[in-house]
């Protein structure tokens, strides 16, 4: 009798592991419907958290050659010359008036620090060629914004240096979208984290709730067998 009884407790241990897996499958079956709820609520959010920041998704890029001049060996002696006169036009970029400029001419409402951070000007290596890169919420905007920096930036080398105006060598293609911060990628780590989020939470509600709800659950819980099953009756009249 006793070694039948061993015998049972320990098929008992043996699948607790496989109904425990079973009964979190059903937890999380059982409220799908939650989770997906929950999945839809995140990406709502992320999407409005995309609406309201300053995430820019559009890239676009103007060229500007700088070796402008009639007679290049009379106004640059060497190449560590001309590298010098590439750091002075970055300079230009470096100043509130160009943003101004742009700022006005484009006829959008952004202000010179926030065009500062949406601009970047950088040297092709080995080359006289600034690109000058724009970030920008639209590709319309983007592209309008590379053109016009690289038109403001040649009149202020020119005003401010006292050189020949660069040449525009490339004008600013429509924007390229980057995936990465993308409405669309907002929308889908908002899901994912609303249905991670959802399934923790089931898991979590399931390892501490010890509610008996079938037999199964009785065995483990009582290490006895059930001798049979009462259904609830409803009262009739």
């Amino acid at each position: 009798m006793n070694g039948s009884n061993f015998i049972d407790n320990q098929q008992i241990n043996n699948t607790d592991s496989s109904v425990s897996m079973l009964g979190l499958i059903y937890r999380l079956l059982d409220k799908a419907v939650l989770m997906i709820l929950a999945a839809v609520l995140g990406a709502f959010i992320m999407g409005m958290v995309y609406r309201s920041s300053s995430i820019n998704a559009y890239t676009s890029t103007s060229k500007l050659y700088l070796s402008n001049m009639e007679d290049e060996t009379s106004f640059v002696s060497n190449i560590q010359a001309m590298n010098y006169m590439v750091l002075d036009y970055f300079e230009v970029f470096q100043t509130k008036e160009i943003h101004q400029r742009v700022s006005k001419e484009a006829g959008l409402n952004y202000t010179a620090d926030q065009l500062g951070k949406m601009v970047t000007a950088e040297n092709i290596e080995g080359t006289h060629i600034i690109s000058i890169t724009v970030n920008a919420k639209t590709p319309e905007e983007a592209e309008l914004l590379a053109n016009t920096y690289a038109d403001v930036a040649g009149s202020l080398i020119e005003e401010k240096l006292n050189v020949p105006r660069p040449k525009l060598f490339e004008s600013a293609t429509p924007a390229a979208e980057s995936f990465t911060s993308t409405l669309k990628a907002f929308y889908i780590i908002g899901a994912m984290c609303g249905l991670l989020i959802s399934c923790v939470a089931v898991v979590l509600f399931a390892a501490f709730d010890d509610r008996v709800y079938t037999p199964e659950d009785l065995q483990s819980a009582a290490g006895i067998e059930t001798l049979g099953i009462m259904t609830k009756q409803t009262k009739k009249k």
